[in-house]
């Protein structure tokens, strides 16, 4: 039996092992990589500020309605959202300058269908984040930034305009990129070496490498994080 674990320092909501299936060479390399995750990984070293995968429910006109509203809402985040400055950031120009991928305001969306074998992995690891999106049969949007850092889930009618707008906040605000051990969600296994590409130059400090079984135990920091997951009508952002 092939048992996949949420990493240490993920702030998921279930206790629930990411994925599970029988032991085999096929299954192996189906959570090394799948189409998905490499465009997706792609697109991140591309400079996108995040990138929106959207889980199909199946059902054809809700998947497609929830679709447009998601990408009409990020051409709308795209056109109002500035990039935090250097100082914002705690960083300075010189650090900027030498990254190697661009700093830009863009997002994308990467459609995923629960029924691809190929990607049983990736959508077992989205369902199980909080426990109890597996029991819902709503299309989801889930942005992924930085190096895949999955921040939470918008289902059904929580995919709207104020949930987009306030995730899109977040994503490309100054402290996204900075605490990410307090930053919601999960880190998704994406194969990317992301030290060669960024040129060894990082505009957050590393976190500490851990020493225990537990999650991360860092002093909490104060951030201004949207709370629960969005399911709300349109411009909410309800707590659970």
């Amino acid at each position: 039996l092939l048992v996949c674990l949420f990493p240490r320092t993920a702030a998921v909501e279930t206790a629930a092992p990411a994925f599970t299936c029988g032991l085999n060479e096929a299954a192996v390399r189906s959570v090394q990589a799948s189409p998905v995750r490499t465009e997706l990984t792609k697109r991140l070293q591309s400079g996108d500020s995040a990138v929106w995968l959207f889980l199909e429910s199946g059902q054809a006109e809700r998947d497609q309605a929830a679709l447009e509203r998601l990408e009409t809402g990020l051409q709308q985040q795209q056109a109002r959202l500035k990039l935090p400055t250097a100082p914002e950031m705690e960083v300075t120009e010189q650090q900027l300058r030498e990254l190697k991928v661009p700093l830009k305001l863009s997002f994308s969306v990467l459609k995923v269908s629960r029924s691809d074998a190929a990607e049983a992995f990736l959508v077992s690891c989205l369902l199980r984040s909080e426990e109890d999106l597996e029991q819902l049969s709503e299309p989801m949007a889930f942005p992924v930034f930085g190096r895949g850092r999955v921040l939470y889930a918008l289902a059904g009618d929580g995919i709207a305009e104020g949930t987009i707008a306030a995730a899109c906040d977040f994503l490309t605000g100054p402290c996204s990129c900075q605490v990410k051990e307090q930053n919601p969600g999960f880190d998704l296994l994406l194969a990317g070496d992301w030290d060669r590409l960024l040129g060894g130059v990082l505009v957050s400090d590393p976190l500490p490498q851990e020493t225990g079984v537990g999650r991360g135990t860092g002093a909490p920091k104060l951030l201004t994080i949207p709370s629960g997951r969005r399911t709300g009508g349109k411009g909410s952002v309800p707590d659970r």
